[in-house]
């Protein structure tokens, strides 16, 4: 290492020893031409998502490495409007949470269509305590779900979907 990056990361860390632990951290997940991207903020947990499609896009939680009972968020937003949901895989099919009696307590943050890349930031509660609900806390571990499709009808299937064992 040079002198120069040893004495410039010291001086920084004496001027500044909390600028580290003051910004959220962020994990990410990056596959199939997706990328998910998460923080936690007060009593939120906040997800931005982007995938190659005009079509629907999804991130989903589950606390076992299995399709049923994800509880995912599927959207599209091509159209100029986001069209977002929380749902629920049954296997073969999903419902939307709220026609299971669940909280419509997912919230659209930001999204877009440009480029080819749909782009999509929503956040759920960090502490669900209703039917359906997730506790998304940091340490929390869960399968995670992401998929596409070219279609924007949420009943049309996936054109690529991948899971992955992350820790919130």
């Amino acid at each position: 290492m040079h002198r120069r990056t040893i004495l410039g990361t010291a001086l920084a860390s004496a001027m500044f020893p909390f600028a580290a632990s003051a910004v959220p951290a962020r994990q990410a997940v990056t596959a199939g031409g997706m990328h998910f991207t998460w923080r936690h903020e007060q009593d939120r947990f906040i997800a931005t998502l982007r995938a190659p499609t005009q079509g629907w896009l999804a991130a989903g939680f589950n606390e076992r490495q299995q399709l049923k009972g994800t509880r995912f968020v599927i959207a599209h937003v091509s159209t100029g409007a986001a069209k977002a949901e929380l749902h629920l895989a049954e296997v073969p099919t999903h419902r939307n949470i709220e026609d299971l009696g669940g909280q419509p307590d997912l919230q659209v943050h930001e999204h877009d269509y440009a480029n080819g890349m749909s782009h999509l930031v929503f956040s759920l509660p960090a502490n669900g305590d209703g039917p359906h609900s997730l506790a998304l806390q940091p340490g929390a571990e869960f399968h995670l779900m992401l998929a596409w499709s070219h279609a924007r009808d949420f009943d049309h299937h996936s054109a690529w979907r991948g899971h992955f064992d992350v820790i919130l």
